[in-house]
């Protein structure tokens, strides 16, 4: 077998699994949805039949965008989840400052200012924001403003944390957040979906480890350029 059908098979088979990990969310999201069923359901019909049109233009009156504690999936089913069921540790680390511009291999140390191992009660948190949390939207329009907490200084446009994912001793994957608008991550699109995660939950997060979120100034964060690192940085 040439090289070039071993790698079509490997992507049909990362496929496969990372569209496993949406249709089982969505059943667990189904069975645990408790007393929120019905304007679960009603909000996805409302986000599904927006797909396809324009964004709206803004609207004072319609409710704000809104994360909250949402489903009861309980620990042992998240933890069959993506990406908790393929690594055996995680480690989150702050950075350490480079001028490269994005991408940046957030896999490699010289990233790496300090590093800790994520304790199990910080697991079951994380997968606990990314699947129990919901956030609820009655329109199409996505609003991030990541702000500037130093001015002038290089870390404006660097992440807050990095979460590095290791198997059998060695760092394999990585998502640094923020990630949403930088595309920070070793993470294919579709295991990002598998994930559900925004800005939002990210905040959440960063908040969890400590990240400093203060925005004293109004000005936006300046785009790094766009960049994502995939299956070039991953070892087999």
């Amino acid at each position: 077998m040439n090289l070039q059908k071993i790698f079509s098979r490997l992507i049909l088979f990362f496929a496969f699994i990372t569209n496993a990990q949406e249709k089982k969310l969505k059943e667990l999201r189904d069975n645990y949805c408790d007393t929120n069923c019905e304007f679960y359901h009603e909000n996805l019909k409302l986000l599904d039949s927006l797909l396809n049109t324009p964004p709206p233009p803004p609207d004072p009156s319609k409710p704000s965008d809104t994360l909250v504690p949402f489903f009861k999936i309980p620990l042992e089913e998240r933890k069959k989840l993506f990406p908790f069921s393929k690594y055996d540790s995680v480690y989150v680390v702050t950075p350490k400052y480079y001028a490269d511009k994005e991408p940046r291999n957030y896999l490699k140390p010289k990233f790496h200012d300090s590093k800790k191992l994520v304790i199990k009660e910080q697991m079951n948190k994380i997968s606990d924001i990314l699947f129990n949390y919901y956030l609820i939207k009655y329109d199409n329009v996505t609003i991030i403003n990541y702000k500037k907490t130093l001015r002038g200084r290089i870390e404006n446009t660097y992440p807050k944390i990095i979460l590095l994912f290791v198997k059998n001793g060695k760092p394999k994957d990585y998502i640094a957040f923020p990630s949403q608008i930088f595309r920070r991550t070793s993470f294919s699109n579709k295991e990002l979906e598998g994930l559900d995660l925004c800005a939002e939950k990210e905040k959440l997060i960063m908040e969890m480890f400590g990240a400093n979120l203060e925005e004293p100034q109004e000005e936006l964060t300046p785009r790094d350029e766009d960049g994502i690192l995939n299956d070039a940085y991953k070892e087999n």
